[in-house]
């Protein structure tokens, strides 16, 4: 297994088909999600800012997973601290439950640190118990609740 920094055009195509997988993954529980919805140029886009990093993870020379992050102090005047964020995080099912998402958040935090972030963050949807139990056996915290109301 080796995790790298995604710099080439032609690995980023490969994380934007697993981002698709993501995002049919995720539109069974969150009805709102476009199903339809194509990644296309979307880590192109974020490769241009510094603060943002897309890692990926390659065994037998297929990417299986991918990490996209970056870095916010959203409101500079009430928190003192940079947050590093995690966006996106796929790993594919097949690769599942061999430490790979962790490898990935390792990496990044070690890329946040280099950034001054002192907090990290996630949010996944409250259905998906699998990523849920992954990040709370790496000793995250519930931080905020976010409700949806159907108007």
């Amino acid at each position: 297994m080796k995790i790298f920094r995604v710099e080439k055009k032609i690995d980023a195509v490969k994380c934007e088909e697993l981002l698709n997988k993501q995002i049919k993954f995720e539109s069974k529980y969150d009805p709102n999600i476009n199903f339809d919805a194509n990644a296309k140029d979307f880590f192109d886009a974020s490769a241009k800012n510094p603060d943002t990093v897309l890692f990926a993870v390659e065994v037998d020379s297929q990417i299986v997973a991918f990490l996209h992050g970056y870095i916010k102090n959203p409101y500079k005047q009430i928190t003192k601290e940079k947050i590093a964020i995690i966006n996106l995080l796929y790993v594919e099912k097949t690769h599942r439950n061999n430490n790979i998402a962790t490898d990935l958040i390792r990496e990044f935090i070690s890329w946040a640190k280099t950034k001054s972030a002192k907090y990290l963050e996630v949010e996944t949807l409250f259905e998906n118990e699998v990523a849920n139990i992954c990040y709370k056996n790496l000793n995250f915290k519930p931080m905020k609740i976010t409700y949806r109301k159907d108007i």
